[in-house]
């Protein structure tokens, strides 16, 4: 899965979230689930980032 956006100025960057936050999570969770993640900057040259992430799939029993 990947997720792109136009904000150049601010990189992601993990932080402890409070209970009360109301941002600053998104990349708690993508930690807490995917298998591997990353982030770069967009591949057109325009300003804003790119985070991805692989999530292993469940095995059957």
């Amino acid at each position: 899965m990947a997720v792109t956006d136009t904000v150049g100025e601010r990189l992601p960057v993990t932080r402890p979230v409070r209970p009360l936050d109301d941002t600053g999570r998104g990349l708690a969770i993508v930690a807490a689930l995917a298998a591997r993640s990353e982030w770069r900057p967009r591949e057109s040259g325009a300003p804003g980032k790119t985070v991805w992430a692989e999530y292993a799939a469940p095995v059957p029993s």
